[in-house]
């Protein structure tokens, strides 16, 4: 139901420290099986890149606005690009989350630029990331 989703968020913090990747990575697993229509959402490993599973950018769209209404907050339109897999996305999300926990450096991203484009252009910017990666 709607609650749970929006639960996420305080799943998260209530959860131990060491409990909380996993925790998130279950829900990025669902949601990722939901856009992509994968029957098992446990056969979805971290380190599986979403492209390569042959997500489209509309479905990177999908899963970005699901993991917003999962969350209750805004997130960036190229999230699906910037953390391909699983494990990354869950690695960023966290650090997003719950910044006091030490997390990775973030990956030098001129992010502002893609935040100005709207969603014509970033679908065309999705387009071309995909045929890169499919060539």
């Amino acid at each position: 139901g709607e609650r749970r989703r929006s639960a996420l968020a305080a799943a998260l913090e209530d959860a131990p420290p060491a409990r909380r990747r996993g925790v998130l990575v279950r829900q990025l697993q669902e949601e990722l099986a939901g856009v992509l229509g994968v029957e098992e959402p446990g056969s979805i490993r971290p380190e599986q890149g979403f492209f390569q599973m042959g997500m489209t950018s509309l479905q990177a769209v999908e899963l970005r606005n699901r993991l917003e209404a999962a969350l209750g907050r805004g997130l960036p339109s190229t999230l699906a690009f910037d953390h391909p897999t699983v494990g990354a996305l869950a690695g960023f999300l966290l650090a997003e989350l719950l910044p006091e926990a030490p997390a990775a450096p973030a990956a030098e991203a001129p992010a502002d630029e893609l935040e100005a484009l709207d969603e014509d252009e970033l679908l065309a910017l999705f387009d071309r990331e995909l045929e890169a990666i499919n060539e």
